[in-house]
């Protein structure tokens, strides 16, 4: 009896946790949007400082409201795309985008999320900054996190690293900012990961 209350406790907080991990996307019309999507990320509990303070923003949007000044929050709905900025009062500039691709297999769409912040024009990489991936599934109708490893779109360097989701097109772009030169990758959408190319460099100075 005790071993079966116990399997029984394991599977209710598997159940729990697989529960916790997924995020439902609600919508209406026959498939979500860049829109739906963005709601869906931005629903969350314990979003953090930086999507939480772009969560708060957003809600003021969608809600009628004004947003603060040097705050902008554009939805791309023909492209999928959208993008959040604003300024503070040391200088700085944040941005969250927000995209996604359309699987090969038919099942399953991709949403990506980039976090970048610079400081009188020069990137800072924080725990915040980076991208983030969600993988939707169109039967279930809810995204689970998909790591940035499985995706081949990790850049593992020292110096700050900054990436562009495509407004435009299916591929993301990263670069490196050395102190002696900037070196640009290209990560191109295979329909189901990305394949990092390096392109040409440019002089940082």
């Amino acid at each position: 009896m005790k071993k079966y209350i116990f399997s029984l406790v394991l599977l209710l907080s598997a159940m729990t946790t697989r529960a916790q991990d997924e995020i439902v996307v609600n919508y209406l019309g026959p498939r979500p949007g860049i829109v739906d999507f963005v709601n869906a990320i931005l629903s969350q509990e314990d979003l953090g400082e930086s999507l939480g303070f772009v969560a708060d923003n957003w809600e003021r949007l969608r809600s009628g409201w004004t947003l603060g000044e040097g705050v902008t929050f554009m939805t791309d709905a023909p492209n999928g795309y959208a993008r959040f900025d604003y300024n503070d009062e040391d200088g700085g500039h944040g941005y969250t985008e927000f995209c996604y691709w359309n699987c090969s297999d038919g099942l399953h769409k991709l949403v990506g999320v980039n976090t970048g912040y610079t400081l009188h024009g020069k990137p800072i990489e924080t725990e915040c900054t980076g991208l983030e991936f969600y993988t939707y599934e169109n039967r279930s109708r809810t995204m689970t996190s998909t790591s940035v490893y499985d995706l081949g779109c990790r850049v593992q360097v020292t110096p700050p690293v900054s990436y562009e989701l495509p407004r435009k097109g299916k591929d993301i772009k990263a670069t490196i900012h050395d102190e002696r030169q900037k070196v640009h990758i290209v990560m191109k959408w295979n329909g189901s990961k990305f394949n990092q190319e390096q392109v040409q460099n440019r002089s940082g100075r």
